[in-house]
């Protein structure tokens, strides 16, 4: 520190800061130097993965001068249905997560959101810097309709969901004008999709006059999930009308923005809301908002991307034989 101007270590500092939270406590305890000036950086990247840290982020929020709280990463893991009956915990830990929004909205980039609980809004507080957004919760069509807007956001990341809305498209348009990536797993015939397959078909076709998407959508990827339903032999035409419809569309997309995942099996799916996964799904989303951060692709990683080919008959049959094997 004697030898090394103040900007310079400032500035190690600030890129030091990505891991959710652990390097800036870390350089804190080093020596008061470290301690004044990694004190910005502190709470720039920060990851909670339970409702009691949850009530300590906000208390120290709250303490804490807005010039020295300005949080730009933000991972957010709620406990598990179990781990709340177990420390009776009570079922406010949206609204602990809506104060902390407000808090830090000014600053905010990028928000992942794992929880078991009911997310009733995609955006329910306005987060006018907010780029990139993942959200793996039970969400349904109502919280695309009563979401708030997010003027620059980019990204948009629909880990799994309880149902959309009708108007999927335009609802989308609405929150995220500017948006370039979007991104919705679990697509099944299991739960209503909305007008989402239309809205896809359209897509594909390449018109931008009759987009109900963003016009500025760059890539939207859609990854089937393995449904438990398809455990019952009567289950099985149901669910692969949606997945015949996917592949269609998939395969006869003309616009380049279009990819279609093949379904994932049900045991080692990635795709699917299910409790039993959660911790797993989780950890995965944790380790994409971490990499989004370093600047690679995180889930948007198109080495990741598995494009239903042309000419490909029923892709989804392997998938559903696969599953007499579990």
């Amino acid at each position: 520190m004697d030898r090394c101007p103040v900007e310079i270590v400032d500035d190690i500092f600030s890129r030091a800061c990505t891991d959710g939270g652990l390097t800036g406590c870390s350089l804190a305890s080093v020596s008061k130097a470290f301690h004044a000036v990694s004190l910005p950086h502190r709470f720039q990247s920060i990851s909670v993965h339970s409702a009691a840290q949850i009530d300590r982020l906000l208390q120290r929020l709250e303490d804490t001068p807005h010039e020295l709280r300005r949080v730009k990463h933000l991972y957010v893991n709620l406990p598990s249905i179990e781990s709340i009956s177990e420390t009776r915990l009570p079922p406010t830990n949206a609204c602990r997560i809506e104060r902390i929004l407000c808090l830090i909205a000014s600053d905010l980039e990028m928000f992942a959101l794992c929880s078991v609980e009911n997310w009733e809004s995609l955006l329910p507080v306005e987060l006018p810097a907010l780029r990139e957004l993942t959200i793996y919760a039970s969400v349904s069509a109502s919280a695309f309709t009563h979401s708030l807007q997010a003027p620059r956001l980019e990204r948009l990341h629909i880990a799994s969901y309880h149902s959309l809305p009708d108007n999927i498209d335009a609802c989308i348009t609405r929150i995220a004008p500017k948006l370039t990536h979007l991104r919705i797993n679990g697509v099944a015939q299991d739960r209503p999709n909305g007008n989402l397959v239309d809205a896809l078909d359209v897509l594909s076709q390449n018109t931008p006059e009759n987009f109900g998407f963003p016009k500025t959508l760059q890539q939207c990827i859609i990854a089937q999930a393995a449904s438990r339903t398809l455990w019952y032999d009567n289950t099985q035409y149901l669910y692969t009308s949606v997945a015949s419809q996917l592949e269609r569309i998939g395969a006869e997309d003309t616009s380049g923005r279009l990819h279609v995942l093949k379904i994932s099996p049900f045991k080692g799916a990635t795709m699917y809301w299910d409790t039993s996964s959660f911790d797993h799904q989780a950890a995965e989303v944790k380790l994409n908002w971490l990499d989004r951060i370093a600047g690679g692709q995180g889930c948007w990683d198109p080495r990741h991307i598995r494009v239903i080919p042309k000419g490909k008959e029923r892709p989804w049959e392997e998938a559903m034989q696969g599953l007499a094997a579990f």
